[in-house]
Order: C-alpha cells, then structure tokens, then sequence
C-alpha cells in the first residue's frame, strides 16, 4: 500500500511541475495582439429595456496568443459612472476554474451580453461601458462606448 501512495505522489508531481511550466511560458505571449471591440444595439436605454451588448476579441498577430485568467469568467462587461465607480451590471457568480485560453492566428471570438435597466439602479444619466476579458471586462478591455440611462 506504501508503495501505491508513493507512485502516486510522484505521479501527482511530476504533473503539476511539467503543467506550472507551460503557464510559465504561456503568460510570455500575452494580450499584445488581442484587440476587444463593443458595441450596442441602442445608446439610449430607457426604463424596461434590454440593452445588447456585443463583444468581438481579435487576435491580430500571426501567432497564437495564450492568455491565463483568474476565474471561470472569460468575457463580460460593466457599466462606469464618470468618477470611475462600476455601477452595473450586478457581480457575476464565477467559477474557481482559471483557464489558459488559445487565440489562434487571425482568430475572432465573439459574445453577446444583455442587460435590462430596472429605471432606478444605476440612476438616470449618461455612463460609459466597456467590455472584454474578465468578468467586467476589466481587462484588455474595449474603447468605452456611450450610454443613457433614461436621459435624451
């Protein structure tokens, strides 16, 4: 039995050693050639309404890119107020999951978002909302896009 134990300890880290190495040599070639673009289908969002946002990550370089992420939570986007303060959408529920994700050459993902504005929360007036990798897309985000909340 001590000798079971003993193989699979070695096993279990001769694993983790050869799989630390790869995500040290992924983390090299990152978010350089990674291009996020947004847009939405509406810039004026009135009470009730659903907003659509949609979000394209490009890899423009010839050669694949890796990125390594903190949660389950590739894509998302968030809602700022002028003061920099993240008003919406709510947090998003991740999962422990960190993946390393592959942007082949050339290659374009793309999501599709909504969110429906209650009238009250965030309250009415003009905001910016970007969208890329991470839950709030926080990172290697999108060039903020203009929205109203309510307001002409």
């Amino acid at each position: 039995m001590r000798h079971i134990c003993l193989v699979i300890s070695v096993l279990f880290l001769g694993c983790a050693g050869s799989g630390d190495e790869m995500v040290d040599k992924r983390q090299e070639n990152t978010a350089p050639g990674l291009r996020s673009q947004v847009t939405v289908d509406r810039d004026h969002v009135a009470a009730g309404e659903t907003l659509v946002v949609n979000l394209s990550v490009t890899n423009e370089r010839e050669v694949a890119q890796f990125v390594q992420f903190t949660s389950g939570c590739l894509y998302g986007f968030g809602i700022w107020h002028e003061d920099g303060e993240l008003v919406a959408p709510p947090p998003l529920m991740c999962t422990m999951n960190a993946p390393v994700v592959e942007y082949g050459p050339g290659e374009i993902v793309a999501r599709e978002f909504k969110w429906t504005w209650d009238g009250r929360s965030p309250a009415p007036g003009v905001y910016s909302l970007k969208a890329g990798l991470g839950p709030r897309g926080e990172r290697d985000s999108s060039a903020a896009v203009e929205i109203r909340l309510g307001v002409q």
